[in-house]
């Protein structure tokens, strides 16, 4: 997403929703598109996963932790991330492997979605195809 015109943003786990979307739209506003960061994983997308239904209607993108589809980080988490995926939410998939004692698991877990969703959407995610719909910054390179 180097060379894109993208800001990622992380929803709290409350999810105050008239702040997440007025940040949205004043990203959004100032030229960029919004990408949010494993939104499976905060508790108030896990309550209403309508809300975020909501803000990719309003052209925000979504990316998963890999970990999330094999319950990496707990059976609530893993559920969301799932009905997100049901209701043709996601564009992303991500890593989350900061370190090495959180190693990656992207193979299993397009694996898992393919075999619930099927290879093409897997691969879909896994690859960021939604990028092509993101507009690249002037000037910008990943190699700069």
């Amino acid at each position: 997403m180097t060379e894109t015109a993208t800001h990622l943003m992380q929803i709290r786990s409350d999810l105050m929703r008239a702040v997440t979307v007025e940040q949205a739209k004043e990203i959004r506003a100032g030229g960029f598109e919004v990408v949010f960061a494993h939104p499976e994983r905060s508790v108030g997308i896990q309550r209403r996963p309508e809300l975020l239904r909501e803000l990719v209607d309003e052209g925000a993108y979504v990316c998963f932790n890999a970990d999330s589809f094999l319950g990496g980080h707990g059976e609530s988490v893993e559920r969301c991330a799932w009905q997100l995926l049901d209701l043709g939410i996601g564009d992303f998939l991500g890593s989350d492997a900061h370190r090495p004692e959180r190693p990656s698991h992207l193979r299993e877990a397009v694996e898992a979605i393919a075999a619930r969703h099927g290879r093409e959407r897997a691969l879909a995610i896994a690859r960021g195809e939604a990028l092509t719909a993101i507009p690249a910054v002037e000037g910008v390179s990943a190699t700069d």
